[in-house]
């Protein structure tokens, strides 16, 4: 009985303690992880980014430390002053904790999860494009050279989700246009070692691509379930199980893709599962 006294005595003491440091960590660390995120941005990208305010949570994804960014937004600058790049309700990643305690290297990022992002890419017809916003990398070597020994943040992504995103990509180099409504994407993998599967579900409510002054889709409903094998030092992405569902029609794909320096090598083999001719009129 004595024994049950002290175990319950000190799970409850562990359980306190617990809360505690649950609801003192977002408070000692919030300006710390604010300075590296704002300092870790403005370092990689040449661009106006702002964000309304932050949120910190030891509750959200325990035992890893989750940080959110409310409200934020990604503008152009010099040829594209003004043109909105993304913008969005949330963008929030998870840390590990031990990291951020330990405080002797980059904080490893678990997780990334962005809520309502509207997505704008605009690629002029002289082929400059928007989203070239990093800074290259000689440039970021010798910045960070001059102020630190490591990145403030480390890739140690297993999962990441997005939700409810709208996206436009619009290439008038090419004569090419994308347009995503309300798209659900998720994956799942250890992007920690070189070779691994990835585990992804898509679905968008609508998805519309013209070319060339045709279009191609109006508004087709997708769903699309699919496991990659990721070959991340060869860069080779092998298709698995998948099946993608556009409006009626299911397609399914067998292959690679393989990027070799400038060239890309493929080998893909596309069938029809269970669908019948009349399924392409639902296009």
């Amino acid at each position: 009985m004595k024994i049950f006294k002290r175990l319950l005595l000190i799970f409850s003491i562990f359980f306190v303690v617990l809360i505690a440091l649950a609801i003192i960590l977002p408070i000692v660390y919030k300006k710390e992880i604010l300075a590296k995120t704002k300092e870790e941005i403005n370092k990689n990208v040449r661009a106006k980014v702002d964000f309304d305010g932050i949120d910190l949570s030891l509750f959200s994804h325990f035992p890893n430390f989750t940080f959110k960014l409310n409200d934020y937004s990604v503008v152009g600058i010099d040829d594209f002053e003004g043109v909105p790049l993304a913008k969005g309700e949330s963008f929030a990643f998870t840390v590990d904790l031990w990291t951020l305690i330990n405080r002797k290297g980059p904080f490893q990022i678990k997780s990334i999860y962005m809520e309502k992002p509207d997505i704008n890419v605009l690629v002029r017809k002289d082929g400059r494009a928007n989203y070239d916003i990093t800074i290259p990398t000689d440039e970021r070597i010798k910045e960070e050279a001059a102020t630190t020994d490591y990145s403030s943040f480390a890739g140690e992504l297993q999962k990441y989700a997005i939700h409810q995103a709208n996206l436009v990509y619009d290439d008038r180099s090419m004569d090419f246009y994308m347009g995503i409504k309300d798209m659900n994407h998720s994956g799942k993998g250890n992007f920690t070692i070189d070779v691994f599967d990835l585990v992804t579900h898509t679905d968008m409510a609508e998805l519309t691509v013209k070319y060339g002054g045709i279009s191609y889709l109006k508004k087709a409903k997708v769903d699309y379930d699919a496991i990659f094998n990721i070959d991340q030092k060869n860069s080779k992405y092998t298709f698995k199980d998948n099946v993608l569902t556009l409006n009626a029609l299911q397609l399914k794909t067998d292959g690679f893709v393989q990027l070799k320096g400038n060239d890309i090598g493929m080998d893909l083999d596309f069938s029809t599962p269970q669908s019948d001719f009349k399924d392409l009129w639902s296009m």
